[in-house]
């Protein structure tokens, strides 16, 4: 469903509800149909930077040090402006009359607790004995 079709279906009772990135609900102008938003944090962004071995190899200890560090340092850097970025939208969200509902660490465990049903639908059976938690650990 496209952004427009998705702003009408709320908009028309369709739908009750949409998730997207804060950006995108502002720019998409939400607001405008959608009186809540949830912070509900089900989605955690992480960007990768990926090198082939042949490169890696290629480099010096040294080297490979410093593209370590400063990619580190780029992502606390990039995740300073996104903060930022998104501090000022839940500004512009709460100025034009949307309630901003921060659950409380219970509530958000409940609510991943809830979800977990979604690994054991039978459309999913497919799936490797213990995927869930393998990608649980490699986010931590």
């Amino acid at each position: 469903m496209a952004l427009g079709e998705v702003y009408t279906a709320l908009q028309q009772g369709t739908i009750d509800g949409v998730e997207n990135p804060l950006p995108v609900l502002y720019n998409g102008k939400f607001q405008e149909v959608a009186k809540y938003l949830l912070l509900d944090g089900h989605i955690f962004n992480v960007t990768n930077l990926v090198v082939g071995e042949d490169f890696w190899n290629s480099l010096t200890e040294d080297q490979q040090k410093l593209l370590v560090d400063t990619c580190k340092e780029a992502g606390v850097y990039q995740n300073g402006v996104i903060d930022k970025m998104e501090g000022e939208l839940l500004e512009k969200f709460k100025a034009e009359g949307v309630t901003i509902v921060d659950p409380s660490p219970e509530l958000k465990q409940s609510l991943v607790d809830a979800s977990k049903k979604f690994y054991s639908l039978p459309e999913f059976s497919n799936w490797s004995d213990g995927l869930y938690d393998t990608v649980k650990k490699a986010m931590q």
